[in-house]
């Protein structure tokens, strides 16, 4: 059976908010394998985007209530 690229994109949303760094660098983008670019956004509602370097696909993740630990660990942005 095939992967479900949209139900690995929606899991790798509930995995960024509590990954480690060295978990996000083994994350490809679900749709086209390519790396990712992760970006955490501070703030007052604080966000996570996730972007595909090769093609058009990304998600934003709103409100995100704790530091996650990759940003933590090695800034803002990382990339796969």
């Amino acid at each position: 059976m095939k992967n479900d690229p949209n139900k690995e994109w929606a899991d790798l949303g509930h995995l960024v908010v509590k990954a480690k760094t060295e978990q996000l660098k083994k994350q490809n983008c679900p749709y086209c394998g390519n790396g990712l670019h992760f970006t955490y956004v501070p703030g007052d509602k604080a966000a996570i985007k996730i972007e595909c370097k090769k093609c058009i696909n990304r998600m934003w993740l709103d409100g995100v209530s704790n530091l996650p630990p990759w940003a933590n660990e090695a800034g803002n942005t990382i990339q796969s």
